[in-house]
């Protein structure tokens, strides 16, 4: 990126006249000194140039037409000369070429390249949005032309448009397993937002947690690093949550989603009591916008880190009302269009049939056969109502491997009549 960097920066000619600045200041002295009537031989700044060739001077018309007769034996126009370019060679572009296509290439980022990206954190559709996350990278080509954006940017002292390419650029390289480059590019990002205090602030500062977890995880319990990015995580989410809070009265939908990420982050760190804390904020934040997606998904988290401290029985608990919250997902009266609903139904079924089998390993760790029976018939049963066959592979292997590890032969054998088809 450094070397795409260097390469646009030696192609700008403003070096070339910032260094012929001073020659040309003494050749404008020059031309004062020189400037007289080319008939009468008078000196002054009221003195007109000659039109074509712009090398002699006149007091007026008169004077002009007095000397045309032996001025016009020499008189040249000082058009410049039409190239002789080689055949297939397009011509130079002109200033406003140039400004049009920056112009251009402007937009395409801001409009199309960027969404792509920072759309991928929202739970809103898009045409632009791509489908890259955990354990699916992006595409080596939108991480290149994520660097290419950002020289473009640079180039061109766009700096607004430099922060957004910075922040998309970090995006990739999170998910391309680049955190490191990613938090370094981030950097000036969040140097900046730290200045300004703005509600923009929030999406560097979780990204830039999301980096921290991501290069913490990679480092053993003994690496002093690994401890360095723990604290910086908290002080970065600790920013971006206190500037979700301008959200709250422009788009609390954005703070639910921003809460969700923030605790997600707090998740991965295994801070687990602060990133119960945070779920409870988003999901109370969600229920009030009728956003059951969003409050469902941090109620599945809350679970997930009770189960992280030996929790089951809480654990289950946050399931159940995790399940609550999908069951309005499903039902959402806000979805008109059929086809919409349609989709809805299915999706709400097969985030049910993960959220049964969380709670069927729960009461099986726990003893409760009958209880883990129940839930496991139902995880089954919202599998099939899906429509994804894969989720119905993944519920029955999950739910053997549970059997198996309690040393229950009767109810892995129960399962193995349960027809896939």
């Amino acid at each position: 990126l450094q070397s795409r960097l260097k390469t646009r920066r030696h192609m700008k000619p403003t070096s070339a006249h910032s260094s012929s600045s001073s020659d040309s200041e003494s050749d404008d002295d020059d031309d004062e000194i020189n400037k007289f009537c080319l008939n009468c031989r008078t000196r002054g700044d009221f003195l007109k140039v000659c039109a074509r060739c712009k090398s002699v001077y006149f007091c007026n018309s008169e004077c002009q037409r007095e000397a045309h007769k032996e001025h016009s034996k020499v008189c040249v126009s000082k058009a410049p000369a039409p190239l002789n370019l080689p055949k297939g060679m397009p011509a130079p572009k002109t200033e406003e070429e140039k400004k049009n296509e920056i112009e251009i290439e402007t937009k395409r980022i801001e409009t199309k390249l960027l969404p792509s990206v920072l759309n991928n954190n929202s739970s809103s559709s898009s045409a632009n949005k791509t489908n890259f996350g955990v354990g699916n990278p992006p595409e080596e080509a939108l991480v290149d032309e994520f660097e290419d954006a950002l020289v473009f940017a640079i180039t061109n002292e766009n700096e607004s448009l430099e922060r957004k390419c910075r922040i998309g650029l970090a995006h990739v390289y999170l998910y391309s397993s680049r955190a490191k480059e990613g938090l370094h590019y981030l950097e000036p990002v969040v140097e900046y937002y730290k200045r300004e205090g703005t509600v923009e602030a929030v999406e560097p500062h979780v990204l830039a947690a999301e980096c921290c977890v991501k290069l913490s995880s990679l480092l053993g319990d003994e690496d002093e690093q690994k401890e360095k990015f723990k604290e910086r995580c908290k002080v970065e989410l600790a920013a971006a949550l206190d500037a979700a809070t301008e959200y709250t009265q422009k788009d609390e939908t954005k703070q639910a989603e921003i809460l969700l990420r923030c605790g997600i982050c707090l998740l991965d760190g295994k801070l687990f009591d602060k990133a119960i804390g945070v779920f409870i904020q988003a999901s109370a934040c969600a229920e009030k916008l009728n956003a059951h997606g969003i409050a469902a998904r941090a109620k599945n988290r809350v679970g997930h880190a009770l189960i992280q401290m030996k929790r089951p029985s809480d654990a289950i608990v946050a399931w159940k009302d995790e399940l609550e919250s999908l069951e309005k997902f499903k039902n959402n009266d806000d979805v008109k269009n059929e086809s919409d609903k349609a989709l809805d139904v299915k999706k709400a079924a097969f985030l049910k049939s993960m959220c049964h089998g969380n709670i069927f390993a729960a009461y099986a760790f726990l003893g409760a056969v009958d209880d883990a029976r129940v839930h496991s018939n139902l995880a089954i049963i919202n599998a099939k109502e899906s429509g994804d066959a894969n989720e119905l592979k993944r519920t029955l292997v999950q739910q053997k491997a549970t059997w198996d590890a309690l040393n229950r032969d009767d109810m892995r054998a129960e399962l193995e009549k349960v027809s896939v088809e």
